[in-house]
């Protein structure tokens, strides 16, 4: 367990001072692109990494958590990379074979000051079980992430924890079965599967929010501490609402769609005529049919769980804004030397992605 803390002024001198004043994760998988990497690319994939680390240094990152992609830079890169770190990697559920220990820190507690109050941010990090390449030949293994974490919880909880966040790198499955066993869980962050979700998705009783795909986003994500019961009160996303009504809107219009095309393909030709051209795939439309109104009735099992969550009332409530890293973002003059620097003696092995 490390105790950090992100303690802030009251500078609102825009955009700069939100980030001075932001506490910053990264949700894994940062070191590598792949489980597995091959002989000639590894100590590239090790340079890099640790490049990484010497600007998440210099950003005053506050706590990082592995994926499976990171395993593959290997165990002894893996603790080097720590050693050069000035913020902890959080491994709740990855453990060491013969001492049953997390090969790094358990969790991390934080505190962020606001206003004069602070909060005591308790962050884990875990990942589905899996059987990664390197796992069994590096001493390692992935303990079941829900009883990991609850033993964590219980020593977080000890030693004042407060908010309590997940840097996932979990299924949906797993959030999901997470946040329903363990009601102190409020967010997932992060998620190892694809998610470009306009909004938190329920995960249980928590809420779990994706950061976009291949790092081309940055997640900002806005906490408001306003519940009456405390900060380890539940979560609400006031944006989920509408961004249900939009998913709702679409399938919508793609159940409709589909069940155009559906009678199309049934109706008999015009009288005088024989149907030319090859059988239509009705299967496929009665099939996206069949999807789309599961797809309906999740979403209206959403809304109505959301109940009042979103009206009046003081809440904890918790916003996502996904910010695309494209062109019109001008890279930091003095990070882009270091980098083109760098890429003179390691040239980038996946240039363009």
């Amino acid at each position: 367990m490390e105790t950090r803390r992100a303690a802030t002024g009251t500078d609102d001198a825009g955009q700069a001072a939100l980030w001075r004043e932001a506490v910053i994760f990264d949700t894994g998988d940062a070191f590598a692109d792949s489980p597995r990497l091959a002989d000639e690319r590894l100590e590239n994939a090790v340079a890099t990494a640790e490049l990484i680390v010497d600007h998440y240094n210099a950003e005053g990152l506050d706590a990082q958590t592995l994926g499976d992609r990171d395993l593959a830079l290997g165990r002894a890169a893996l603790v080097r990379l720590k050693e050069r770190a000035r913020y902890p990697f959080v491994t709740t559920n990855l453990v060491d074979v013969k001492s049953s220990k997390p090969l790094f820190s358990e969790y991390v507690l934080i505190d962020v000051t606001r206003a004069d109050k602070t909060v005591k941010l308790a962050v884990f990090g875990l990942m589905s079980e899996r059987t990664a390449p390197t796992l069994r030949e590096e001493g390692l293994a992935v303990a079941p992430p829900l009883e990991a974490l609850r033993a964590a919880i219980a020593k977080a909880k000890g030693e004042g924890g407060e908010v309590f966040i997940v840097l996932s790198q979990l299924s949906k499955k797993d959030e999901a079965e997470i946040g329903t066993a363990l009601p102190e869980v409020q967010l997932f962050l992060g998620g190892d599967f694809a998610s470009m979700a306009d909004g938190g998705e329920a995960a249980g009783k928590a809420i779990s929010f994706g950061g976009g795909q291949k790092g081309k986003y940055v997640a900002l994500l806005e906490l408001t501490l306003e519940d009456p019961a405390g900060p380890g009160a539940p979560f609400i996303d006031p944006d989920r609402k509408a961004a249900l009504l939009r998913k709702q809107a679409d399938a919508e219009r793609r159940l409709k769609n589909h069940e155009r095309l559906v009678e199309i393909a049934t109706a008999p030709p015009p009288e005088g005529e024989t149907a030319k051209g090859p059988k239509r795939p009705i299967e496929v439309y009665q099939r996206q049919i069949v999807a789309a109104r599961a797809e309906l009735q999740l979403i209206a099992d959403a809304l109505a769980e959301l109940g009042d969550d979103a009206g009046g009332g003081a809440k904890n409530a918790a916003r996502l804004e996904l910010v695309p890293l494209g062109k019109d973002i001008a890279d930091e003059p003095e990070v882009k030397a270091k980098v083109e620097v760098f890429r003179k003696t390691w040239p980038d092995p996946t240039p363009g992605h």
